[in-house]
């Protein structure tokens, strides 16, 4: 499991506690107490599930940019390897293997636009 979906999975794990076990085992406590301590209670707890979903929000955000950085790293890792596979057939002393090569740089240049400009 990567970094990224654990800390997720911990972050949601610590917003449920916050937000609902901690405010329900409060409000067991409170009942039958005057209405002024029930609702300090209660502003309270809708502050804090303010903080904690606007905090969660921020998290889940952080985690799908690191999740599409992660994305366009590997695809621009995997382009560059089929680059130098692609470099590496054309210096073979097989006529069809470097004609397959030719066709092979040709789909590296349609997929990769960081390549391109050196393929042209």
């Amino acid at each position: 499991m990567s970094v990224v979906v654990t800390s997720v999975i911990g972050v949601v794990a610590v917003a449920l506690i916050l937000v609902a076990v901690i405010p329900w085992y409060t409000q067991q406590r409170l009942r039958g107490a005057d209405d002024k301590a029930y609702e300090r209670f209660t502003a309270a707890t809708e502050l804090r599930r303010v903080v904690v979903e606007a905090t969660v929000a921020v998290l889940l955000l952080v985690g799908a940019v690191t999740a599409i950085n992660e994305y366009r790293a590997t695809k621009a890792r995997q382009d560059s390897e089929r680059f130098a596979q692609v470099i590496e057939l054309l210096g073979s002393p097989d006529a069809p293997t470097q004609i397959g090569a030719v066709y092979g740089m040709e789909g590296v240049a349609s997929t990769a636009a960081a390549i391109r400009a050196v393929t042209r």
